[in-house]
């Protein structure tokens, strides 16, 4: 992996179900005035570095934050990427980690968390969801030859470029 020009990966400011507790996946909910907050915050603290370019993931939280740092950094392109979107956590979206628990407990370890390599019902495959992130971080490398790009995407897909850049396991990063 070598870029060019800098590359800064971000994630979209916090949402209505971030804040209940809720896992998006690829369904959505707007911003909180605290997550429109923080990405005003951003943007004064990225207004020094020129970038030429959003790459965002095309979901509606990414689209906001991108669309408001657009907006104060005077970046005219932004452009999608299917391969930025979270992935998609089938009948788990909408619902808590309790009730996820609940409903559906052989999707969690003996502590409670999440096996990231389950079978979740009617989600991505986690290495779809890996060889999507590993396209999307060519996708980024290639624009970076020739401009300086700030990347707005979700958690999942930062964990799984640094998995992939670091050439570690996505569940150890």
């Amino acid at each position: 992996m070598k870029f060019i020009n800098p590359v800064l990966i971000v994630r979209h400011g916090e949402t209505e179900w971030k804040r209940q507790g809720r896992t998006q996946g690829q369904n959505d909910s707007p911003l909180t005035e605290c997550g429109i907050t923080q990405v005003h915050e951003l943007a004064d603290n990225l207004r020094e570095y020129c970038f030429d370019l959003i790459v965002t993931s095309p979901l509606g939280r990414t689209m906001q934050t991108s669309e408001i740092l657009a907006m104060e950094l005077n970046i005219a392109i932004v452009q999608q990427s299917l391969t930025l979107s979270e992935r998609h956590e089938g009948l788990l979206q909408g619902l808590t980690k309790d009730e996820q628990r609940q409903r559906f407990p052989y999707l969690f370890d003996r502590e409670g968390h999440f096996i990231q390599d389950s079978d979740i019902p009617g989600g991505e495959p986690l290495p779809d969801f890996l060889e999507r992130a590993r396209k999307g971080l060519e996708e980024i490398e290639i624009e970076a030859m020739s401009k300086k790009l700030l990347v707005v995407t979700h958690a999942g897909i930062m964990q799984a470029i640094e998995a992939y850049i670091v050439n570690a396991n996505f569940g150890n990063i």
